[in-house]
């Protein structure tokens, strides 16, 4: 999972790494929700950080809350209604 960073235009950047590179939070607890792949990214990018379990509390949705059947609905919706219907 990747973000874009409004300050840096075009450049990509994983949250949890924006999250580290913008101080040190080792001192607090962090909660992460989201997809496996985005949860197991950022609790192993925490842990090399140094924070330890106690710290982190997670939670992964699944894949099929972010996976391309997901996408494929918000670009539809987004997409102009050229059916003819009417409005």
């Amino acid at each position: 999972m990747a973000g874009t960073d409004l300050h840096r235009p075009g450049e990509f950047v994983h949250p949890v790494d924006r999250a580290l590179a913008d101080g040190d939070w080792r001192s607090r607890h962090v909660f992460v929700c989201g997809s496996d792949q985005m949860v197991s990214y950022s609790v192993g990018a925490l842990t090399r950080a140094g924070y330890h379990a106690g710290q982190l509390h997670h939670e992964g949705l699944g894949a099929h809350w972010y996976g391309p059947a997901w996408r494929t609905a918000v670009e539809q919706s987004a997409a102009p209604d050229n059916s003819g219907g009417a409005r």
